[in-house]
């Protein structure tokens, strides 16, 4: 069901990441503040449309929509609610999608809560911390993608590793 919206999600994360890199290192040289603000704005929606997409990858555990093969993979039918909350990040693709979008959210606090003391370092460290998420999105789109569609879609998933639970 959230096959197709999720990795769009991810793909715009990686797209809007790497745009507010280069323009926090464009910001950074030309001491442009309208150039910087655009950036934060587009962290900012960045990790909305990240926590968007974790929370369809959420919906999907819960509700065993197994046309996805990360929820395939990592979920059935007898899982508990514990465990299916821990499928979330219960692989690789998973695990990675997490770690991503806390730093999601770890950058887009850190970025608007700066003290004005540390004005002058904040586009580089906007530009850094848009990089490193621009390259862990286009790693989800491509290598890890927790949204990859599972044809035909089954009655019911493997489950989780029996070491994980």
């Amino acid at each position: 069901m959230f096959t197709n919206y999720g990795f769009y999600l991810l793909l715009t994360c990686c797209i809007l990441t790497g745009y507010g890199s280069l323009s926090s290192m464009v910001a950074a040289k030309l001491r442009h503040r309208r150039l910087y603000r655009s950036a934060k704005y587009s962290l900012t929606m960045a990790a909305f449309f990240c926590v968007c997409a974790a929370g369809m990858l959420w919906y999907s555990l819960f509700h065993r929509d197994y046309s996805l093969f990360y929820v395939f993979k990592n979920s059935s039918n007898d899982l508990t609610s514990w465990y299916t909350l821990s499928a979330f990040w219960s692989s690789l693709e998973g695990s990675h999608f997490l770690w991503m979008t806390m730093l999601f959210v770890v950058s887009t606090v850190a970025i608007w809560t700066h003290a004005k003391d540390n004005e002058h370092i904040m586009p580089y460290v906007s530009a850094t911390l848009q990089a490193v998420l621009c390259w862990m999105a286009y790693l989800a789109t491509t290598y890890s993608d927790p949204f990859a569609p599972m044809q035909p879609a089954q009655a019911n998933g493997q489950g989780m590793n029996a070491l994980l639970q």
